[in-house]
């Protein structure tokens, strides 16, 4: 598969988490919304890291959130508060076995927006920084 084809499927991967994650959030199914919001941003750090660097990019989620940490946050392209969004998220899905929808509560369910939201937002960003550095566009 060509570099340019494995780029593009990491970021059809974090798209269709983004849908997925909004269907379950219209369907009050929060933790399955916030688990696919978590994917989203990780199928887009995994984009990112990959096209910075194709040989080192890890699969592992706690060293792609290592790596994502030190190449784009510590460098300035992400900050703080989009690293923590991500962190949130993961530990999030870690906490409740990545997919297992529970009847939803307001507390949850605004949790689960905010989340929704900041996945939207790291996409986003992932989209342009991507488009900038490889002249594509998505």
């Amino acid at each position: 598969m060509s570099d340019d084809k494995i780029l593009t499927s990491m970021i059809k991967k974090a798209e269709f988490k983004i849908n997925l994650a909004k269907k379950s959030l219209v369907e009050d199914k929060c933790d399955l919304s916030t688990a696919a919001s978590y994917y989203t941003m990780y199928y887009s750090a995994m984009a990112l890291l990959y096209t910075k660097d194709k040989a080192k990019t890890p699969s592992h989620e706690p060293k792609v959130i290592e790596k994502f940490k030190n190449d784009f946050v510590n460098t300035g392209y992400f900050d703080e508060s989009e690293l923590k969004s991500y962190l949130n998220a993961y530990q999030e899905v870690e906490s409740n076995g990545y997919a297992n929808p529970k009847i939803s509560c307001p507390e949850t369910k605004e949790r689960c927006i905010k989340t929704l939201r900041e996945a939207e937002s790291f996409i986003k960003k992932t989209k342009q920084l991507i488009s900038e550095y490889e002249m594509i566009n998505f």
